[in-house]
Order: structure tokens, then C-alpha cells, then sequence
């Protein structure tokens, strides 16, 4: 009901040659990465099996029903014989700590060199660095959306046994060729991670001897406090934009106030 509501209209719109967006905002442990990922496949399974998320029978989120809603829609097209031809590619990135990574790589993770947003004329904004994976099928485009998946930042804290502790965006990129005309477009699909209060984040759930705790609890607080910043910004920008102008001139938009 949810991706019927929110969903399938912005792949429909993605597949016409519009950006769309799905993004999840809210309070760490609310479920928002559960939303838009569904339930996480254990490292064993994905040995066993190279099945997507409903071949093992595990529930699906936003994210696994948009890329299938895509490709359903692109195969009918194909079917019916209409002139139009499509290339998809897939990219995913985390801002973990107010540094940008790409899950894609063999050396995602923080400790890896940050990624740098530029703004380009012709590109517009864009992540200078970020790798795109050509994919022709919902098999491949769930094979990276997984692999990204396993290597983004999570822990446990006390609202939440696997905690997201970065902000994730995998990007569908759609290249829409034929019929007199051209168009390259994009389905963001965006899980922040959650709003917390920094004295909370200290309660983590990690067991150990007192020294790795103190620090794995230090280590949530700059997770909090750079996660809080940076929706704290994405708040302030969301107002500013939606003010519009106000006599003849358009207010500051910090946008490079955060990543």
C-alpha cells in the first residue's frame, strides 16, 4: 500500500524522463531503513542463493519494489514493440561523519577517501568519483543494491539492535532512447539516518570490558552529533525553498552547509 501510494507514480515519472525522489526521514529507530530496504539477507544466505529478496521469501521495501516496478514496466514497453530502447545503471553512496563514500567500491567505509559533491553546468550537482554499475535485469540491480547494502555503516544502540548510522542513496538511473526524442533521469531513493539526542546515542549496547565501550559510546555521540547536523541543515534548506521570494529576492539557501 505504501509504494502504491508513494511509489509507483515517481518510477512511472523516472521512466517518462523526471528526477524523483523517495526520501525517509524521521527518529532513529522509527523503521525507515526497514521501509526502504525490507529485511536484510544474513551473509550465509547470499552464499547459498543469488535470489532476490521474494525468491527467499524475506519482505521488501520501498527500494526492492520500485527497481521491480521498473523493470516489469520496461519489459512490457519491450513486449509491446514500442521504438524506445533503455539503459539502466545503479549507484550508491553513504555520508557517514559528513564524508562521503561509495558502497559500490571493495574499500567502502569510512577509512576510504571521501567523494566530493561539484556542480557542473551540463551535469548539474553530482558526486565526483561515484561508480555506476550498468544493469539489464531486477536480478543484477537487487545484486548491487545488496552489496551496497552489507557495507554500510550500522550498530547497535539502545533504541535499535542494527542501527543505520549514515544517511544512504542509491540512484536508478534511467537512459530512455527512440521515438524522436532522448532523456536521461534518476530515482533517488534516500534513508536518512534517524534524529537522536546525542546523551541517548551514549547508551550503546555493546558488551566488552569498560575501555571499548567508553569509546564505542564516544563514537555514537560523533555519529550523533554529525547526523543531527546535517538534518538539522536539510530542515533549514526544505523552509528556505518553500518560502519562495520575498521582495523580488530569494533568501540564502545553505545548501553547502553540510553534505
Amino acid at each position: 500500500q505504501t509504494f502504491d501510494l508513494v511509489g509507483r507514480g515517481l518510477v512511472e515519472s523516472c521512466l517518462a524522463g523526471y528526477n524523483s525522489s523517495i526520501c525517509l526521514y524521521g527518529q532513529t529507530g522509527a523503521g525507515k531503513t526497514y521501509t526502504m530496504c525490507g529485511a536484510m539477507p544474513s551473509a550465509a544466505a547470499d552464499d547459498r542463493s543469488g535470489g532476490g529478496w521474494q525468491s527467499r521469501g524475506l519482505s521488501r521495501g520501498l527500494a526492492q519494489r520500485s527497481l521491480e516496478c521498473a523493470f516489469e514496466e520496461i519489459a512490457r514497453r519491450r513486449a509491446e514493440g514500442l521504438d524506445v530502447q533503455y539503459t539502466c545503471y545503479c549507484s550508491f553512496l553513504e555520508i557517514y561523519r559528513e564524508q562521503i563514500s561509495d558502497l559500490l567500491e571493495s574499500t567502502a567505509g569510512w577509512a576510504s577517501a571521501s567523494l566530493q559533491v561539484r556542480e557542473d553546468a551540463t551535469k548539474g550537482t553530482y558526486v565526483d568519483g561515484l561508480s555506476q554499475l550498468p544493469v539489464a535485469s531486477l536480478a543484477e540491480a537487487e545484486q548491487v543494491f545488496m552489496k551496497g547494502l552489507r557495507q554500510r555503516q550500522v550498530a547497535a544502540t539502545h533504541m535499535n539492535d542494527r542501527s543505520s548510522r549514515s544517511h544512504a542513496l542509491f540512484k536508478l538511473s534511467v537512459e530512455r532512447t527512440g521515438g524522436g526524442s532522448a532523456s536521461v533521469a534518476g530515482l533517488c531513493l534516500v534513508d536518512l539516518a534517524g534524529a537522536e539526542r546525542q546523551s541517548s546515542s551514549a547508551k550503546s549496547l555493546h558488551a566488552g570490558p569498560p575501555p571499548r565501550a567508553t569509546q564505542q559510546d564516544m563514537l555514537r555521540v560523533k555519529e550523533a552529533s554529525a547526523n543531527n547536523k546535517s538534518l538539522s541543515t536539510l530542515s533549514k534548506v526544505i523552509a528556505l525553498l518553500s518560502q519562495g521570494e520575498k521582495h523580488g529576492s530569494r533568501p540564502h539557501i545553505p545548501y553547502r552547509d553540510s553534505k
